[in-house]
C-alpha cells in the first residue's frame, strides 16, 4: 500500500493518469519538452527507493520518464563534495536540527 494524504493520494501525479497528463502538459508548457526526471527529495527513506523509481504504473503514467528518490544523505554528500573547506559542526548543525524537528 502506498502512503496517502488527507485527500487520499500521496503523489497524485504518479497514481492518476489525469494528474500525470496535467504535470507533463505543464512541464512541456514551461520547458518545451515532455522529457524530464521526476525527483522527490526525502529526509528519511523507509524501504527501497527502487520500489518507487521502478514502479510500473508510475512509469506508465509519466510516459516512461524516470523517477528519482533523493535522500537527505545523498544531498548532503553531494554538497560536501563541492566544498573546498571542511564544514564546521556549527554550519551543519542548524539544518540538521530542522530536519530532526521535521521527523
Amino acid at each position: 500500500m502506498w502512503p496517502r494524504s488527507k485527500t487520499g493520494l500521496a503523489f497524485p501525479e504518479l497514481v492518476s493518469v489525469k494528474w500525470a497528463d496535467a504535470l507533463i502538459k505543464e512541464i512541456e508548457r514551461l520547458t518545451g519538452s515532455v522529457q524530464f526526471t521526476y525527483v522527490t527529495a526525502v529526509t528519511r527513506l523507509r524501504g527501497d527507493a527502487t520500489d518507487w523509481e521502478q514502479h510500473q504504473s508510475f512509469g506508465d503514467n509519466l510516459r516512461g520518464n524516470p523517477i528519482k528518490i533523493l535522500t537527505l544523505e545523498e544531498m548532503l554528500s553531494e554538497l560536501y563534495k563541492k566544498t573546498n573547506t571542511t564544514v564546521a559542526p556549527s554550519e551543519a548543525e542548524r539544518p540538521l536540527e530542522v530536519v530532526e524537528a521535521a521527523s
